[in-house]
């Protein structure tokens, strides 16, 4: 078992319906895995129609340069299905 005390922030800014920037600050004590203090930004946008075979939830997201393609769907996590 491992137990750490944190505090964690987050603040999301929209620009209309067409982006939107997720940043999340955290800090853990003690550090977990040897880390102390996190930051991560996440950007979107409008990029055009989405493909036929997309649904309302769905959320793709690339992981880094270079990195693998992440696909999950919002709705069906939160217990909401289209």
């Amino acid at each position: 078992t491992l137990t750490a005390a944190g505090s964690f922030g987050v603040q999301i800014t929209y620009s209309g319906d067409s982006s939107y920037r997720n940043e999340m600050h955290g800090h853990f004590q003690p550090p977990m895995a040897g880390v102390g203090d996190t930051h991560t930004v996440q950007d979107g946008k409008w990029v055009g129609a989405c493909p036929a075979d997309m649904k309302p939830g769905d959320l793709v997201m690339n992981q880094g340069p270079g990195g693998h393609e992440v696909k999950m769907n919002l709705r069906s996590m939160f217990g909401s299905h289209p």
